[in-house]
């Protein structure tokens, strides 16, 4: 005898609790586990199974075989049978089926009754079976079936699987019950898919993160370690990148005793490909002014390089410096970057905006003029590139050189107390928003000659 299925009174009530409980939900298995106890609810089930044909029409998941492959009508495998009179079928059902990858190609059962039903194209209800114990894919437990309901679920247009329950008494459903398996089976793979997609999407992320920290652990390393120990120059610097990769570059170098070489640079966007390009420029850098070459002499031979190497559409804004440390001279040449300031030993503020011409990479030949200032001891340098000024706040107002300027003079001329200045008012103007570009300051402060 089998105890009647008393249908819920209120079926789109509970309907709308399922929904709200379904979306609670992140993980996939749970997703399917919890839509199946919530079916027993409102349909009198004895068994649900989730029926793929192999080869599907179309390809879920990257394991199933390309279209090229024949889809078979009667073959089939059963992803998931879940035998609903076992009290305990929620611990034992293993959901994590519908998901796992498969590497053979072979359907695991052909024909029978089940063969039959998804070889159809709409939904069926049968309401009289007799089927035998030796079913393909159903085994003994068919013998006891008595009814069952089956629905496509689509993917792309094409019906990939179905949905297959059987009750254990005859006539135990009606239409209205396979208008609601349907629509909720189909609903739920598609939000299976989602949170599957998502999760993988998630894998993805983590992975490609990990490579962009890689790639910003390794770009670090190719900015100075060590500033140039001279008791009449002070540095300080600041490296802030929008991603775990940046394409800010800045580096000094001494020649001589009583040179200094100074580049700072800003590769177009920002990411893993703006990060090698800054390598690039790094490499040739290195390679001109270590062999003796003054900074504003190799913009011709490193624009020729970057134009040749840059993808389309690519460029570098850079300023390159010169100074001699006696006598004070700053020569530089600024390609297509934000203008250096000076901050006087009595204050006030010059821009350097004199001088130089396009980015780097820009035209295959490039030989700008050059810009001169004679620093004063007490003086401050500073370099810049365009994260900082452009710094956006909360409700997309930018920073503005008024006020970088301003945090210039609060510094009095001391390296790392307008290096704070710096950060401190680009941060309380961004007001936690995160960075959309890479920040990077170069502050020197110039004490006058060499003693000898």
């Amino acid at each position: 005898m089998h105890t009647p299925f008393t249908r819920p009174v209120e079926s789109v009530e509970l309907i709308y609790e399922i929904q709200r409980e379904l979306s609670r939900l992140s993980d996939p298995p749970s997703l399917v586990k919890t839509f199946v106890a919530s079916l027993v609810r409102v349909l009198p089930m004895s068994r649900i199974l989730y029926v793929l044909p192999w080869p599907p029409a179309v390809r879920r998941f990257a394991w199933i075989p390309a279209t090229d492959v024949a889809v078979g009508s009667l073959g089939y495998r059963v992803l998931l049978d879940v035998d609903l009179t076992d009290p305990g079928w929620r611990e034992r059902a293993d959901f994590q089926t519908l998901f796992k990858v498969r590497r053979d190609f072979e359907a695991d059962v052909a024909g029978g009754f089940l063969g039959e039903t998804i070889a159809q194209d709409h939904p069926l209800v049968r309401n009289d079976l007799a089927l035998r114990s030796s079913e393909p894919g159903l085994g003994e437990a068919a013998a006891k079936h008595r009814s069952m309901i089956a629905v496509p679920i689509f993917w792309q247009g094409h019906t990939q699987a179905w949905i297959v329950v059987f009750a254990d008494m005859p006539d135990a459903f009606v239409p209205d019950d396979v208008r609601l398996l349907l629509t909720t089976g189909n609903m739920l793979a598609r939000s299976a898919v989602y949170l599957d997609t998502l999760a993988e999407a998630k894998n993805a992320n983590a992975r490609l993160h990990a490579t962009f920290d890689e790639i910003g652990r390794v770009q670090r390393l190719l900015l100075p370690r060590d500033l140039p120990c001279d008791p009449h120059l002070c540095f300080s610097t600041s490296y802030l990148p929008s991603d775990a990769a940046g394409g800010d570059y800045y580096d000094i170098y001494a020649p001589d005793p009583d040179t200094l070489d100074l580049v700072i640079a800003d590769v177009s966007g920002h990411g893993p490909v703006a990060s090698v390009a800054m390598a690039m420029l790094r490499t040739a850098m290195q390679a001109w002014c270590r062999s003796g070459h003054a900074a504003s002499t190799v913009v011709p031979g490193i624009n020729g390089l970057m134009h040749k190497s840059l993808d389309a559409g690519m460029f570098i804004t850079a300023c390159f410096f010169n100074l001699d440390r006696k006598s004070g001279r700053l020569d530089y040449v600024n390609c297509g970057h934000n203008p250096p300031i000076v901050r006087r030993r009595e204050g006030g503020i010059v821009l350097l905006d004199g001088g130089g011409g396009p980015p780097l990479g820009v035209c295959e030949e490039l030989d700008p003029p050059s810009g001169s200032i004679t620093l004063q001891p007490g003086d401050l340098l500073v370099l810049y590139t365009d994260g900082i000024p452009e710094a956006f706040g909360p409700h997309n107002e930018l920073l503005g050189m008024e006020r970088f300027c301003e945090a210039v003079e609060r510094g009095l001329g001391d390296p790392e107390r307008t290096r704070q200045a710096v950060l401190d008012v680009v941060e309380r103007h961004a007001k936690g928003r995160p960075r959309v570009d890479d920040q990077t300051l170069v502050v020197m402060a110039y004490r006058g000659s060499r003693t000898t």
